[in-house]
């Protein structure tokens, strides 16, 4: 099984029984210390899945995000949108 990334935003808010599951579960993972500058992969197709942990950060805080084509889509998905087939071929 390919591994979870696990992102940090801050130290105090860390993983802890999370990774514990993990662990007993024997599913791997890694974790990227976004709190200790560390810059995340441009690839995704090593892991088999993302977990965003918490901080006191707002994501009010953070700048305006665009999605084109299917980063749309994922933007779309991440806020409870629902995706579909388009009825015609759309390209660009």
């Amino acid at each position: 099984m390919k591994p979870i990334r696990i992102f940090v935003h801050i130290a105090c808010e860390g993983f802890c029984y999370f990774a514990t599951l993990l662990e007993n579960y024997n599913i791997p993972f890694e974790l990227l210390r976004i709190d200790a500058g560390e810059i995340p992969p441009s690839q995704i197709d090593d892991i088999s899945a993302l977990v965003f942990m918490g901080g006191p950060m707002s994501v009010n805080d953070n700048i305006p995000v665009l999605g084109h084509c299917m980063g749309g889509q994922l933007i779309s998905k991440a806020v409870g949108g629902k995706i579909t087939a388009n009825p015609v071929k759309e390209i660009g």
